[in-house]
């Protein structure tokens, strides 16, 4: 972080998540990291455009947050309506009511928790 500022803020794009995006070990490290390694560096976290099917995987997070962790969770449905009050748009993609032109569209490979390492997507296998 620069001098000046002592807090960070996370943005998570939960748009197309699906049952397989959520991997609980890793969720788990991040709680601990943010909450109990760091807790006062943790500005907010915004969750953006989280689909219905991430309630579910929800349930099971929320539970790890103690209370003041949870205040600084915010869901935003709609960023485009949101962001621009918050950031500068010089900064803030198009399609969040920015002015950033450049889009980035990325898949992330599976990690393999229990080792840690990344799997290329031809070693993944589907149940």
């Amino acid at each position: 972080l620069p001098m000046a500022q002592e807090t960070f803020g996370v943005v998570f794009d939960l748009e197309g998540f699906s049952v397989w995006d959520c991997d609980y070990d890793i969720s788990k490290q991040l709680v601990d990291t943010l909450q109990n390694q760091y807790p006062e560096r943790l500005g907010k976290v915004y969750m953006v455009r989280a689909p219905m099917i991430f309630n579910a995987a929800w349930k099971i997070i929320r539970p790890w947050l103690n209370a003041v962790t949870a205040s600084k969770i915010e869901f935003v449905s709609r960023p485009e309506d949101r962001f621009p009050q918050l950031f500068y748009k010089e900064v803030l993609p198009v399609r969040w009511g920015g002015e950033l032109p450049v889009e980035m569209e990325w898949t992330a490979a599976p990690i393999d928790s229990t080792v840690g390492k990344l799997l290329s997507p031809s070693s993944v296998q589907k149940e």
